[in-house]
């Protein structure tokens, strides 16, 4: 069972990549963002510490859009929670634009921040970006 999950992560990632750079301009391919994920994280580090220093994170996963509304998603976050709820450890994600209560719906709490906020931020144009987490039970707040 948990080779065909693997083989169903990795299909979907590279279908919504495939289908994310068809619809978007890659911002790999401008020098000037490819680094900006790393330029960020001193705006959303602390989030990161304490208990939730070490983590499952769900961010990569995506669905095919003719494959969503169709429990796929669901699924994978689940894959993803359980595997987090095996290792004692918080799973964290950073939601697309208007998906944060998706997750919520999966079982993550309520949103801690954005990985966008912060003046100087180089992500601050980006949308979306919200941050949630699903801690385990008996630690942290949810």
């Amino acid at each position: 069972m948990l080779t065909i999950i693997g083989r169903l992560l990795k299909y979907f990632a590279n279908m919504f990549n495939s289908v994310s750079s068809f619809f978007r301009p890659n911002r790999a391919a401008n020098p000037a963002m490819l680094d900006v994920f790393a330029r960020a994280k001193p705006f959303m580090a602390h989030h990161w510490t304490g208990h939730r220093a070490d983590v499952w994170s769900l961010e990569t996963l995506g669905v095919k859009p003719e494959y969503q509304g169709k429990g796929y998603g669901k699924q994978l976050v689940q894959w993803g929670l359980e595997r987090a709820r095996q290792d004692c450890v918080s799973a964290s994600v950073i939601a697309s634009f208007d998906k944060e209560n998706f997750y919520k719906a999966c079982g993550f709490g309520e949103i801690v921040g954005n990985v966008c906020d912060g003046d100087g931020n180089p992500m601050a144009k980006f949308k979306g970006g919200e941050l949630l987490f699903k801690d385990p039970e008996g630690v942290g707040s949810q």
